[in-house]
């Protein structure tokens, strides 16, 4: 179990922003953070594509040296990216070897339309990855399809199965379900079998007049529950990595926008009452707008930034030797320098007599569709609806010809 460092924490100093560019001391570079990484005690970073100036495009002498710098530091890399298309992962999982980091973080997001909308896209990106996914097996690198804005649990699950390779997982994003919205925990549940790293963020959540305005902050001083959802992920005697995310970010959720609704068709009055219910304080642009947004001098605001990580991390610290988590006895010991996190199950291997053809991954891709969650298995709003649509249109699709009985859920 590890806790590491997610590039975004520290966006601002990083000159990532395209609002803000630290123009006094200059970009955070990638040497730098590896340095502020090892201060830190944390045991590994994940670079975003947008944090490593002029990648992938990097010659082999600037990542090889890289990868030595962070071997002297006793850091493990992990890269990322927000690009899911074939020839450009195939590029990130061959500059993951060269830096000898065991995974590529992949974003998808923005999962939009009714459930055969879902259905085509899904099926398209399952063609891409199969691109990817001959290069991740032959450099033996996880690819991990993190939860992104708006992309409900039952349908990557759905995405990663059908893809059918050891090396291809989740990176479970604990803030990203509010997005959906769905319930954090009953996110974790569908996702633990396929989890093999975590985002770890909080959120305060503020009411609008569209809906609810999701404010990242230091763990500890959001609504998210932390300590339910960690354990469902069932990570506790692995090697997978918890990366610390504290973004100076904030995401509108127009759940009460009719554009919005249609969509994004799966959200439900629970769902909905779930969500708000969380938030009772309205969101006020003017005064809870960042540093950098009120163009505070730059000192102040990359010290702002790095504060908020220390925070976080005393906190990260603290969740982590929970005894629910069921921390190794030996790992309890040193707590407070090395945060554990939890790591994924082995993924089932490919059998052997099971093909792998387009034609047929997008057949099973229907399948799990269908399978992905029974209703009555989660407390989840969403579910129920989604799964019962993709019934319906698995038994239309298929020609079976016969009907597909709804289940009917009923809630006080």
């Amino acid at each position: 179990m590890k806790l590491g460092l997610h590039a975004y924490s520290l966006m601002l100093a990083g000159g990532v922003r395209t609002d803000y560019q630290p123009v006094g001391r200059g970009n955070l570079p990638p040497e730098q953070l590896l340095d502020k990484a090892e201060h830190y005690k944390f045991t590994a970073v994940q670079f975003a594509q947008q944090n490593i100036p002029g990648f992938p495009d990097w010659d082999m002498v600037t990542l090889v040296n890289l990868r030595h710098q962070a071997e002297s530091l006793g850091l493990t890399l992990h890269l990322s990216t927000n690009v899911l298309r074939g020839e450009h992962l195939a590029t990130m999982i061959r500059h993951a070897s060269i830096l000898d980091a065991p995974q590529v973080t992949v974003g998808l997001s923005h999962l939009k339309g009714n459930v055969q909308q879902r259905q085509t896209i899904l099926e398209n990106l399952l063609h891409e990855l199969d691109v990817a996914i001959k290069t991740a097996e032959r450099y033996k690198v996880m690819l991990a399809i993190e939860n992104g804005r708006h992309t409900a649990s039952a349908d990557l699950a759905a995405f990663v199965h059908a893809a059918q390779s050891e090396w291809v997982g989740v990176c479970f994003d604990m803030g990203n379900p509010l997005t959906v919205p769905e319930n954090p925990v009953e996110s974790a549940k569908i996702l633990a079998p396929y989890c093999k790293s975590v985002h770890l963020k909080d959120w305060q959540i503020f009411r609008t007049t569209e809906g609810a305005m999701l404010v990242n902050c230091p763990i500890g001083e959001g609504v998210l529950e932390l300590a339910d959802i960690l354990p469902e992920l069932k990570l506790d005697k692995s090697d997978a990595v918890v990366f610390l995310q504290t973004v100076a970010e904030r995401i509108l959720v127009p759940v009460l926008d009719d554009t919005f609704l249609q969509q994004y068709p799966r959200i439900t009055a629970r769902s909905l009452a779930g969500l708000l219910c969380r938030g009772i304080k309205l969101y006020d642009e003017t005064s809870m707008r960042f540093p950098h947004e009120r163009k505070d001098p730059e000192g102040d605001i990359l010290e702002w930034e790095e504060k908020r990580l220390r925070r976080s991390l005393k906190q990260a610290q603290k969740l982590m030797g929970m005894d629910s988590l069921s921390l190794l006895a030996d790992e309890v010991a040193d707590v407070q320098e090395t945060v554990g996190s939890k790591a994924p199950r082995a993924p089932s291997k490919r059998k052997a007599s099971e093909a792998n053809t387009p034609q047929q991954k997008s057949e099973r891709l229907k399948r799990n569709l269908k399978q992905a969650q029974k209703p009555e298995e989660s407390e989840s709003l969403t579910l129920p609806n989604t799964i019962s649509e993709r019934a319906r249109n698995l038994a239309t699709s298929k020609g079976k010809g016969k009907s597909t009985k709804t289940r009917i859920r009923l809630s006080d």
